[in-house]
This record gives C-alpha cells, sequence and structure tokens, in this order.
C-alpha cells in the first residue's frame, strides 16, 4: 500500500521556479510515497505555473494543489532587509485555506532538496505539540533578540505541522497579532521569529537530518544520511558566486531533472556572497582561491552588456500568445501563418541561449503592428586570434548551394579560417568546377554540398563529383532538413561527413579538422583512431521521444562517423528492429521514459524476439530524466549499460566501444 503524505509550500512569483526544483527532488526520491502538494501563491509567473502542472504530469506520485491568496486584509507583514518578498508569511495560512481534510502537512521553503523518504518524517509523534522542527544553528542568540527565556528556537525551512491543533489553538490570528505588536521591534529573520515568539519553545524537536541547513561549505556540510538539504542566507545555490562544493553541485543535478534545466545562476546578492566566500578562504588560509572570487567579481563588474534591438512591422503577436511565445513547440493559432513551416522550437532555443550567456530577452507586440525583441547580453572584447592550424592555411574548398547567402556566409567563414573558399549556385556548375580544378592538377581540399536544390539535388551532384576526385577528397553534405532516411545513399554515393544548417565557425572548424590528418600531432592521431575508428560506420538506432534532445545527439553522432536512425517511442524502436535484417543495427541508445512505450518495455520486447541479434545487441540506457529509479532497473530488462544525460561524448564513446568489441 502507497503512503500519502501532504507537503505544502508558500511562495510567489520570485519562487515559483525554485518551488518546482523542490519540488522535483521529492518526487524523484519518494518514488514509492504518493505527494500531494499544497501551494499558497498571490502571483506566480504563467510559464513557472505552465511547467508546475507539467512536473504533475510527469510523476506519477505527485497531485498538485494551488490556494491563491486574493485578499490580505487583517494580515501583517513585516520583510526585513535582505528578504525579497512577503511570501514568507504564507505558511501561516494553510489551516485556512486547505481543506480541513487535510489534518497535518510538511511545510518546505523553496530553498530546499530532498535527497531520500521522507515518510520517516511524516510518521514522527508530535506528542501533543502543534509543530515539530528542527533547532536552529544561531537559536542562542536568536532567542535573546526576540526575548525567549527557555534556549529553544527552531528553524522554521522545514515544519511538521499539526493543522488541527493548528486550527483549535488559533495560531494564525496570534501570528499576525504578535507580528503587529511587537514584530517591528524584535523581528529579523521574519515569519521564523514570529512563530518562536508565539510558540515559545513548544515544539517537537525533529533530527537535524530533516533539515540540514548549508551556509557553506566551510562552516555546515550535508552528511550522507541528510534527507533534506536548506540553503539558507547567502549560499543559495543559484546565486552566481555561491561557493563551489558538493551542495551546490547536488542542486544543479536537480535542476538538470526539473523542466526548469534551462536555469542559469542568478546576479542576485552577487556583492554579498563573494565578499563572504572570500573572507571565509582566506580566514582558513587558501588566500590563492580567495583572491580569485576577488578577481571574479571585478571581471562581472568590468563586464560591458551589450544590448541587441529586433524590429519588424510584420502581423505582430497577441497579449494571450506572449504568455507562451519562449514554449518549446509553441505557434501562434493564426489563419496568417499556417502555411508557413516551422517547429516552434526557434523562440525557446534562443531564450535558452542567451540565458546561458547570463542574458535577458524580452518581447513587445502589438498585434497587426509588429514586435520588437530586445536581447541584453554581459559580453567581454575577445583580445585572443583564434587558433588555425598552419596546414589548413591558403586550401582550397568548394561551397554548392542554391542560396547565394548561405554560400557567401560559409565562403566568409572559410576566410576566416584561412581558407580559400569559392561557390557555386548549381550542382551543374560544381561538376564542372571541380572537374577543372582535377584537370589541372589542383584538387579542392574538401567539397561541401547542399542537399536538396533545383535542379540537382546534392546526391545527383555527389555522384559524378566523386566518380572525378580522390576518395582522399572529402565531402560534406549540408542539410537544415532531416536527412535520415536518405542517409545511407549519400555515404554510398561517398559522402564523408554530415553538418546540419546554420553553419557556424566552430562547427566548420571542426569538419574541416576531421579531415586533416597533419592538423594532428601523433599523440592526437593515436588517440582519435583509439577513440573513433572502430566505431566508423557503425549503425545506432536511437529511441529518444524528446525531439530537440534527438536532433542534437544525432549531429553529435553523426559528426564521428556513426550512422543513426532515430525512433521517437519504444514501440517505434520495437517496429524498427524486428523489421531489420539480423546484425543491422550495433547499437540500442535507449530513453527510459517514453509515451506509447518505455524503455524498459521496448527492451524486454527485443530481448524477447526469436532471432540471435536480439540476444547480442547492447542496449545502452540514456538515464538522465527523473523517471529513472536505478541501474538494476535497467540491467533486469535486459540493458546491458547506462549513459547520463545531457551526454558527455567521452563516457558515451567508452561505452561504445566497449560494447563494441
Amino acid at each position: 500500500m502507497r503512503n500519502e503524505i501532504h507537503i505544502g509550500f508558500g511562495i510567489d512569483k520570485n519562487f515559483g521556479k525554485f518551488a518546482g526544483i523542490t519540488i522535483t527532488s521529492l518526487a524523484h526520491n519518494n518514488l514509492d510515497n504518493d505527494l500531494i502538494i499544497h501551494i499558497i501563491y498571490d502571483e506566480l509567473l504563467p510559464e513557472d505555473m505552465h511547467k508546475l502542472k507539467q512536473t504533475e504530469q510527469l510523476y506519477r506520485n505527485l497531485k498538485l494543489h494551488f490556494y491563491q491568496i486574493t485578499s490580505t486584509e487583517g494580515m501583517t507583514f513585516i520583510v526585513p532587509p535582505g528578504h525579497i518578498t512577503q511570501a514568507m508569511y504564507y505558511r501561516y495560512l494553510f489551516g485556512e485555506m486547505l481543506p480541513k481534510s487535510v489534518s497535518k502537512i510538511i511545510y518546505m521553503d523553496a530553498d530546499i532538496i530532498c535527497k531520500g523518504d521522507i515518510f520517516p518524517l511524516w510518521q514522527t509523534d508530535l506528542q501533543g505539540k502543534v509543530l515539530g522542527a528542527v533547532r536552529d544553528w544561531g537559536e542562542e542568540k536568536s532567542c535573546g533578540r526576540i526575548g525567549l527565556k527557555n534556549g529553544r528556537y527552531f528553524n522554521s525551512g522545514v515544519l511538521l505541522l499539526d493543522l488541527q491543533k493548528w486550527r483549535q489553538q488559533k495560531l494564525t490570528q496570534k501570528l499576525f497579532t504578535w507580528l503587529a505588536e511587537v514584530g517591528s521591534t524584535k523581528i529579523l529573520w521574519g515569519d521564523q521569529d514570529a512563530l518562536n515568539g508565539v510558540i515559545d519553545g513548544q515544539f517537537a524537536e525533529l533530527p537535524k537530518k530533516y533539515n540540514c541547513i548549508i551556509i557553506n561549505n566551510t562552516l555546515l556540510k550535508a552528511a550522507p544520511e541528510d534527507v533534506i538539504v536548506h540553503y539558507i542566507d547567502y549560499i543559495k545555490p543559484w546565486h552566481i558566486y555561491c561557493l563551489d562544493s558538493d551542495e551546490k553541485k547536488r542542486y544543479w543535478r536537480y535542476v538538470q531533472k526539473s523542466l526548469w534545466d534551462e536555469l542559469q545562476p542568478l546576479d542576485g546578492h552577487t556583492v554579498d556572497t563573494t565578499v563572504m566566500t572570500a573572507r571565509v578562504l582566506c580566514k582558513e588560509g587558501d588566500y590563492k582561491k580567495s583572491i580569485s572570487y576577488y578577481e571574479a567579481l571585478l571581471k562581472y563588474f568590468l563586464k560591458d552588456k551589450y544590448e541587441f534591438v529586433f524590429q519588424d512591422t510584420g502581423i505582430g503577436m497577441s497579449e494571450a500568445y506572449l504568455q507562451h511565445i519562449f514554449e518549446p513547440f509553441s505557434r501562434a493559432d493564426d489563419a496568417r501563418i499556417s502555411n508557413v513551416q516551422g517547429t516552434g522550437l526557434g523562440l525557446a532555443i534562443t531564450k535558452n541561449i542567451v540565458q546561458m550567456m547570463n542574458g535577458t530577452i524580452q518581447v513587445q507586440t502589438r498585434l497587426g503592428e509588429g514586435s520588437t525583441f530586445t536581447v541584453s547580453v554581459p559580453l567581454e572584447l575577445q583580445m585572443k586570434e583564434e587558433f588555425v592550424y598552419e596546414e589548413m592555411l591558403g586550401l582550397p574548398v568548394l561551397v554548392l548551394d542554391d542560396d547565394r547567402v548561405v554560400c557567401e556566409n560559409t565562403s566568409l567563414l572559410l576566410t576566416e579560417l584561412g581558407m580559400r573558399g569559392s561557390w557555386v549556385l548549381s550542382g551543374y556548375e560544381a561538376v564542372e568546377t571541380v572537374r577543372a580544378a582535377h584537370e589541372r592538377q589542383d584538387d579542392f581540399y574538401e567539397v561541401i554540398l547542399d542537399w536538396k536544390m533545383p535542379g540537382m539535388d546534392g546526391l545527383e551532384t555527389l555522384r559524378p563529383i566523386r566518380s572525378q576526385v580522390s576518395t582522399k577528397v572529402p565531402i560534406i553534405i549540408i542539410s537544415a532538413y532531416d536527412y535520415s532516411h536518405i542517409e545511407q545513399e549519400f555515404i554510398d554515393a561517398g559522402a564523408n561527413a554530415f553538418i546540419s544548417k546554420p553553419l557556424f565557425k566552430s562547427k566548420m572548424l571542426h569538419a574541416l579538422q576531421l579531415f586533416c590528418d597533419s592538423c594532428k600531432t601523433e599523440n592526437h592521431a593515436a588517440a582519435d583512431e583509439k577513440q573513433y575508428a572502430d566505431l566508423l560506420g557503425k549503425r545506432i538506432l536511437l529511441v529518444e521521444d524528446n525531439m530537440l534532445n534527438r536532433e542534437i545527439a544525432v549531429d553529435l553522432l553523426q559528426l564521428y562517423g556513426l550512422i543513426v536512425e532515430e525512433a521517437e517511442n519504444g514501440q517505434v524502436a520495437v517496429d524498427s528492429f524486428s523489421r531489420s535484417e539480423p546484425g543491422y543495427y550495433d547499437f540500442i541508445l535507449m530513453d527510459i521514459q517514453m509515451p506509447v512505450m518505455d524503455g524498459y518495455e521496448a527492451t524486454l520486447a527485443i530481448r524477447s524476439m526469436e532471432r540471435a541479434d536480439a540476444v547480442k545487441i547492447p542496449i545502452l540506457a540514456l538515464t538522465a530524466n527523473a523517471f529513472v529509479t536505478d541501474v538494476g532497473k535497467g540491467r533486469n530488462a535486459g540493458m546491458n549499460d547506462h549513459i547520463s544525460k545531457p551526454i558527455n561524448l567521452e563516457v558515451l564513446f567508452a561505452a561504445l566501444r566497449k560494447w563494441v568489441a
């Protein structure tokens, strides 16, 4: 029988995302418990509300209830310096706003990570007290400040509340009365001081493992047995200059598991955090690292912020759609653009990139008049020259694309890399240009061909070019389209690599260097041969329901010479494998949580097929999402290994090489 646990949060629009990360950690580590989440709020950002509801759908052990505060009449809020909002007081309202059938609740702050089972906390006997809590690390000073004589003062970040007793004792009214009468003269820690002032030491003491307070990595640390880790004061891991620690890394692991995985460290408390961290390190004698924090702060403030404004006089957007504009796969419901192709990913990707650069993106729009996008990013002047291998300087490269802009931009990139870029606009011109260069014994170092073109397409152009030049001349195919269904034809015709559009300098350089033997030292060449030669041409069935993740993985794998076929869920993967000839696939990369059929079920179905390769083919689990319970479950289903997402290429290739051997 599953355990039902009620958990409460009090938040506003500043903390919706952080509550979501806390909830993700709770769901991930309490799969055997049904978690009923009660959220009291005054306002939430639409994107956070949407993601909270999505999180509820993703986790089968979650149920979310929302309670919006519409009036604060009769409530006293005292917000001391350093605190952001009055939302800290919303934990007082569970007794009034939750149904009377909810008799007990675990309250949690939004700066918490749960890393274990909370059912033992839920079962704790409060010994007749209205609440249970962990005693605060600075309780002596706090007791003196608010006049508590018993010496017992608790931290309110995690509370086990008996709501029946709370209602009977009318604690909500008493707390706001205390704030109105004495709070303004004694209060420092907001709601926590008021709770302690009214409870006056009459609370059940909880073990510290249920509220492990992290000040920084040098003062207090989380132990393996700790269940709840609480980041307080200026050491919240979402701040830029929070002290690097295992606790900070733990927090960001759960950020990556959550739907807020685009979150980046914020600017908040930058100066305070940096100075305090530097002082702690200096006190410990780590002067070198202490100085590095001051240097980092100076660098941050000396960095210039650049603003880019993009304005159009197009059709604009409605206010209703503006709330969803940065959501993946979102497109406006407008008949005027129904015939325009698109995935709805462009702005979602743009926002992620801007946030990764610690920047912001804003949009103003008026339906029928146009839109203005403003992107602000901190940038530094790059004084270092980009390194280019001397062996590549002056080498000729031919570019073929029916789009003149693409040709010109690609040639410009090649020129910046020190190479000689020339271009043509049709397959016929490309064949003739390559033939002429070959006859004068001045073959192109590489040929870059677009796939989809009028007249002779890329494949039709590739065959006569390959017949004229040595197989040592690499031919790279570029495309903005999914070419997986025709990829093998390109390879059979003599293509060496594939690059997806748009083309960036770093992507171009990497592809060019793959075929420049003289660009590598002997050690690098030996390392590359060891890493990639045995994988070249191997065929992978990639099973992943997230289209964006799938596209990124395909690009990475193809760049290193692997052949990739895709399946968007487990059922498609099973069907693809069953239709293939024995030995057709060399590996299967299998996501776990997918619609229609998950990774475990798909692996079991493949292993049960009556064909020799069904038992032998390596199946590697992709184990980053929150539904993966443990590696053992994957092995029981028949998986050979597991790869964590986001994919680390070195780890992935090491696993592939292990199983290809």
